[in-house]
């Protein structure tokens, strides 16, 4: 029997020794290739005073991990910093002895103590979740088109960290997915209407709060990131891991439509997608696709279903060929303030599309 002595710590100033301590103990177990710099970007470059990284150690050994990222929402037009839940790990031999239940209400008092109010994440552990007070909706799905680039995928699956036999067994399923799916290759023409724009330029952030302002006030209280200059610039534009190209469709020199997109061989990340009509939609989805269907082997967009400001873009993205892929991830929120729950658990004001990278994948 597991000789168990509770300690847990959360971590302030940090060593390089130790947030190598910190990623080998998640690649070891889930087999990524996390570096200390993913977890200094992640924790410790934009808010750090206000991160929280506990962790629990069994006579010294590291066991658990628990995290809150720091990101300010935006519901309706107030600026609310909240904590995305990140790094929940226990080894499988401490679980079922309360140890995870304690490491994380160690956690949430230290979020109340740095001013958060409300927590949220990205989970399959819906049992786990909802045991730590969580509210739980099944409704995130990855939406997913081919590119035409299919050796670039294949050549990816080949190169993980992983058994010839996984490899074998993963890439013979990305061809049957891919046979089975090439039928969603295909991009409808769009008429581009007079004195819309699109460009693949630096976007004004101003205009970007005020296209937030008029989605707002149309559909009410959409949660999404609260985008300044800070922030922007820490997980988009100067982001040590992920290069950006921001693409954007205005009409007689007004913001109408845009998106964050990582440009890769193997995948397409689409993020960050508003949009206040679906024409700007159509056309921004357009030039995405015609720019890199070439050279890329898929697109991925995250979306909620329920989200009210935009049914709309489902139905485009399902005329431009994405389709869902079914995810097992749920979205997860608990109110630590005492008085969001009636904001934050309408599933259908989060808009989710911009708040799924940690630097290191999509």
């Amino acid at each position: 029997m597991v000789a168990i002595s509770k300690e847990y710590v959360d971590i302030n100033s940090i060593s390089l020794s130790q947030a190598r301590e910190f990623v080998d103990f998640y690649n070891s177990f889930y087999g990524t290739k996390r570096k200390p710099d993913h977890w200094f970007w992640q924790y410790k470059q934009y808010e750090p005073d206000k991160a929280v990284f506990t962790v629990a150690r069994d006579k010294g050994k590291l066991i658990g991990t628990q995290a809150m990222m720091p990101v300010y929402m935006r519901i309706a037009e107030e600026r609310i910093l909240t904590g995305k839940s990140e790094n929940t790990l226990l080894l499988p031999e401490y679980r079922g002895k309360n140890i995870m239940d304690d490491l994380y209400k160690y956690a949430i008092d230290l979020c109340k103590e740095r001013g958060f109010e409300f927590i949220w994440g990205f989970t399959s552990a819906i049992k786990a979740f909802r045991k730590l007070g969580f509210s739980v909706y099944p409704l995130i799905e990855i939406y997913n088109k081919p590119g035409l680039n299919f050796a670039a995928n294949l050549t990816y699956r080949f190169k993980k960290s992983r058994p010839l036999w996984l490899k074998i067994a993963s890439t013979g399923k990305y061809v049957l997915h891919y046979l089975k799916n090439m039928r969603h290759l295909a991009i409808p023409n769009i008429q581009q209407q007079p004195d819309y724009q699109v460009s693949k330029t630096i976007i004004d952030i101003s205009q970007i709060n005020n296209l937030q302002d008029k989605l707002n006030a149309k559909y009410k209280s959409i949660i999404t990131p609260y985008i300044d200059s800070r922030y922007i610039d820490w997980r988009i534009r100067k982001h040590p891991f992920l290069k950006y190209h921001e693409y954007q469709v205005l009409k007689k020199g007004i913001l109408q439509a845009y998106a964050f997109v990582v440009l890769g061989e193997e995948t397409v990340s689409i993020s960050d997608l508003a949009s206040g009509d679906e024409h700007s939609t159509s056309i921004l989805l357009h030039r995405i696709i015609t720019d890199n269907i070439i050279k890329s082997g898929q697109f991925n967009i995250l979306l909620n279903p329920k989200y009210v400001a935009g049914q709309n873009t489902i139905k485009i993205c399902n005329k431009f060929g994405f389709y869902p892929l079914h995810s097992t991830s749920n979205l997860v929120v608990r109110d630590i303030s005492g008085n969001k729950l009636e904001e934050i658990v309408k599933v259908e004001r989060w808009n989710i599309t911009g708040i799924w990278t940690e630097g290191y994948s999509m």
